[in-house]
């Protein structure tokens, strides 16, 4: 969507759901991926789907799929790819970083539970993105005790005693491409994990209560923590780490203040140094899951607030400069959100609606490009005879994502066509011929609101 809420592109109403929508790079181009759950148990918060790679023509590229033979689905059935939603991420060696979960045999009697228990354990996996293939694998279980875990034996975090209750005990909900390995995120251990690749296991960690590998500053203190990202500071050179601290943990907390949070960390004497906190103490958050922080050095900052619908820029001195509240708490949330340049140039044309209010007179146009960025003005034409296509009957500009113009004609047919716009790849565009319809109301086109 646009900085005032315009809607830019949707994807197609589908029986699947769609989650982690992001811009990203592929090979140095721009491409949109998200996640297509195939298969979605809200209740046990367990998901199994695809990642879909689209180009700037929203032309499907890539429908990346997991599959593991050793892998133990929680709920099982026939599941055409095995990864779940938490992550799709594009690494600098143009693979793919997925996560997805497990259900393992585990001695639970540590943590008060079983000692022939079932654990959720959770499982990265780097991928070709052009065969599939698995590239990297890494499992929680082999590094993460399950006596580090915050998250209570039982309730919504399964008690372990079936394999359908298994117990979350770690939660990884982000991966990073850092360097020589990946940063792993582990919401119900408060906990970042750094898996060097060539080691194939744990060189480190920093833990939101007691600092786990680092010494903590106590003001950089974090719990149930998503989109833990790791970079290089272009300026001093030295590994900066930020997140979404969400400091809540289950629906309706309203414990703490979430925040996005920046630290410094110097891995040389293990310290982590608070460098600035994104809150807005007039407006507090308590998002209790998803979430997510971009930040760069010397830029804004964009906050998305997960579960609460809500998302929020900041300057570089954490001033809120910009918000957009976007749907129903907990029910039309997106997992993360950013802001970030996009163009788009749909193969598929424009579309319209066109009505007469009850009685006839003039004809109601509601036109809209899906996806379509680089365009300024819609002309109208009376398509019922070749001889009027040539001269539009109105040209306004456009208004958002769908333009509504009010037309004087007789005509029963039209077309729209999208023009305008500074780009090299942008093109005048035509719709397909509509059809007026002969009332408004009966054809559930509400005129005053639009389509």
């Amino acid at each position: 969507m646009t900085d005032d809420g315009h809607l830019i592109w949707a994807t197609p109403p589908a029986s699947y759901a769609t989650r982690n929508l992001k811009p990203w790079k592929l090979r140095g181009k721009d491409v949109l991926l998200y996640n297509n759950l195939h298969y979605l148990n809200k209740t046990a918060a367990v998901a199994y789907g695809t990642v879909v790679i689209l180009d700037d023509t929203y032309t499907i590229l890539y429908n990346v799929t997991l599959q593991d033979p050793d892998l133990n689905p929680i709920f099982p059935g026939h599941h055409t790819s095995l990864m779940d939603s938490h992550e799709a991420l594009i690494t600098a060696d143009n693979t793919l970083l997925v996560v997805t979960t497990n259900a393992t045999r585990w001695d639970l009697s540590p943590v008060g539970g079983p000692s022939d228990g079932w654990l959720r354990d959770s499982i990265l996996y780097e991928l070709d993105i052009d065969t599939n293939e698995v590239i990297y694998r890494w499992r929680a279980s082999d590094d993460i005790p399950i006596t580090w875990s915050k998250a209570p034996l039982g309730s919504r975090y399964g008690d372990g005693t079936s394999k359908a209750l298994a117990w979350d005990a770690f939660h990884v909900n982000s991966l990073d491409d850092f360097e020589d390995g990946y940063m792993v995120s582990a919401r119900n251990c408060w906990l970042g994990a750094f898996v060097r690749k060539s080691a194939g296991r744990m060189v480190w960690r920093i833990e939101g209560s007691g600092g786990g590998s680092f010494k903590l500053d106590p003001r950089a203190a974090f719990s149930w923590q998503h989109d833990m990202r790791l970079k290089t500071d272009s300026v001093t050179g030295g590994v900066v780490m930020h997140m979404i601290n969400n400091r809540n943990s289950k629906p309706g907390s309203s414990e703490t203040g979430t925040n996005g949070l920046v630290m410094d960390l110097n891995l040389a004497t293990r310290t982590a140094t608070l460098r600035q906190i994104f809150e807005d103490a007039a407006h507090p958050a308590y998002a209790w899951h998803a979430g997510s922080l971009a930040w760069s050095p010397g830029a804004h900052a964009f906050l998305s607030y997960g579960s609460e619908a809500r998302m929020q820029e900041f300057d570089d001195t954490g001033t809120p400069v910009y918000e957009l509240s976007y749907g129903i708490p907990d029910v039309g949330h997106s997992t993360r959100g950013y802001r970030h340049m996009w163009r788009g140039f749909p193969t598929r044309g424009p579309d319209a609606v066109a009505c007469r209010r009850s009685g006839g007179g003039d004809v109601h146009v509601f036109m809209s490009w899906n996806g379509a960025t680089e365009y300024t003005h819609w002309s109208v034409y009376d398509a019922s005879s070749e001889d009027f296509v040539a001269f539009p009957m109105a040209r306004v500009q456009r208004t958002g994502f769908e333009t509504h113009a009010v037309v004087a004609t007789r005509t029963d047919l039209i077309l729209v066509e999208a023009s305008g716009g500074q780009d090299p790849r942008s093109t005048t565009r035509r719709s397909d011929a509509i059809v007026v319809l002969a009332d408004c109301q009966a054809s559930g086109v509400d005129v005053e609101s639009g389509v």
